[in-house]
């Protein structure tokens, strides 16, 4: 249920109510940088909200040659080091500049998120994420530049049967694995909260197109804003929770596991934002395969030691239980407006038990023990609605799924009268 810790309010799993970020101060930012090598690097005016947006949107820095084996682990690049530490340092300057521009939500709504939009910040942002997802646009393997991306997932299987991510293969490689992971998170971040509460940018995100170009053929690949959100999902795919914790690099909460979690959780709030009263982006997710992707993984990572044995999502001891709710949100946001995805979602009852856990209802068992109350449950979000009239078209619900429905149609009646009552008053002069 939703009174448990962690998750946020019920309407912020639709996408209308922030969720707040995990993004580093300008002050961070600096005293991190201050630790680093120097590097010469071209500052901007960030009183000027385009040129901010421009330097975002900037074409990734270019390794010259591969990066020298550090001395030791753990050990900060040289000076002489240059290509890798002045790739760091533009990285860090970047996620610094969507920290301080769009780093909350309160810098992202209202006038200010137009603000946003009109300064072309929503195509910025999605071209950078383009450019350092371009190995997954591109299948992995077909491209073949010096340009900074962000680290592939390889998974070996070892001898014991255990799965392990191969380790970068020097300190300069993962400092900018790290520094790219985290720009990768702040952008996601950014277009969260921008699509949150703001038709025009949910918009751009659904409307936006580029051309993503082989280097070694020259062959172009056309890719949309929703078809680059899909790309981090994919990106994790048939990884499991654990695996994603597992992957090496770094330690503690700059460890790349941890940041890779917080990027894919970025990611399911981002598409669950995006995909708020949008068709169009609805339909490219869905066809991207994103609802097969998450309808894969909120069922690998529910648990099911309830008494009855009914999937429940992960309770605050799990690190992945606020991508589960993000999950659930995406895939109601998502229903509401793609059909296919209703049905897709509607084929399953232990799926649908955890959306309406995550909506905010009982998890009830089959047997309908657990009874729901007009004081138990919130309004029905159209998109559950279109999932479980999608379910009881495959097969007849269940008592308990049924009683939502019956429910909601109570309390649409109770409304009609009411509204029929005010306009009687109204006609006949009274108040």
């Amino acid at each position: 249920m939703l009174d448990q810790e962690d998750p946020p309010p019920f309407s912020s799993f639709f996408g209308e109510v922030d969720d707040g970020g995990d993004y580093e101060s300008a002050g961070d930012v600096r005293a991190r940088d201050a630790e680093s090598p120097r590097v010469q690097l071209d500052t901007i005016d960030e009183t000027d909200l385009r040129a901010v947006t421009r330097r975002i949107g900037d074409e990734l820095p270019h390794l010259a040659a591969p990066p020298p084996a550090a001395a030791a682990p753990g050990d900060a690049p040289a000076p002489g080091d240059a290509p890798a530490a002045a790739a760091v340092a533009e990285l860090q300057y970047r996620a610094g500049l969507i920290g301080r521009h769009m780093g909350s939500l309160a810098l992202c709504r209202g006038r200010r998120g137009d603000t946003l939009h009109e300064a072309g910040a929503v195509a910025a942002t999605l071209s950078l994420l383009a450019g350092l997802n371009r190995d997954v646009l591109l299948l992995h393997g077909a491209w073949a530049d010096d340009a900074v991306r962000l680290p592939t997932i390889p998974v070996i299987v070892s001898d014991d049967g255990g799965k392990h991510s191969p380790s970068c293969e020097s300190n300069n490689e993962m400092m900018i694995w790290l520094a790219t992971v985290a720009l990768a998170s702040a952008c996601i971040g950014g277009i969260r909260d921008m699509a949150c509460g703001n038709a025009s940018n949910r918009a751009a995100i659904s409307e936006y197109r580029t051309e993503i170009i082989h280097i070694s053929n020259d062959e172009r690949t056309a890719v949309t804003g929703p078809q680059i959100l899909a790309s981090y999902v994919k990106r994790y795919h048939n990884l499991h929770w654990e695996d994603i914790l597992g992957l090496e690099g770094g330690s503690g909460r700059d460890g790349r596991g941890k940041r890779e979690l917080r990027l894919f959780t970025d990611v399911c709030g981002a598409i669950r934002n995006a995909s708020h009263s949008t068709p169009t982006t609805c339909a490219i997710l869905h066809s991207a395969s994103v609802t097969k992707m998450f309808l894969w993984r909120i069922l690998q990572g529910s648990k099911d030691d309830s008494p009855e044995n009914v999937p429940t999502l992960p309770d605050a001891s799990r690190p992945w239980r606020e991508a589960s709710f993000r999950i659930a949100g995406s895939l109601i946001n998502i229903s509401e407006r793609c059909s296919e995805c209703a049905k897709l979602c509607g084929s399953d009852l232990d799926l649908i038990r955890l959306l309406v856990e995550a909506w905010g209802g009982a998890a009830a068992g089959p047997k309908g023990k657990t009874k729901q109350t007009t004081a138990s449950t919130p309004m029905l979000h159209l998109g559950l609605a279109a999932i479980l009239h999608a379910a009881d078209a495959i097969s007849p619900l269940d008592e308990s799924l049924r009683s939502i429905l019956d429910k909601e149609d109570a309390r649409k009646d109770f409304a009609r009268k009411k509204e029929a009552e005010r306009q009687k008053r109204l006609a006949q002069g009274l108040k």
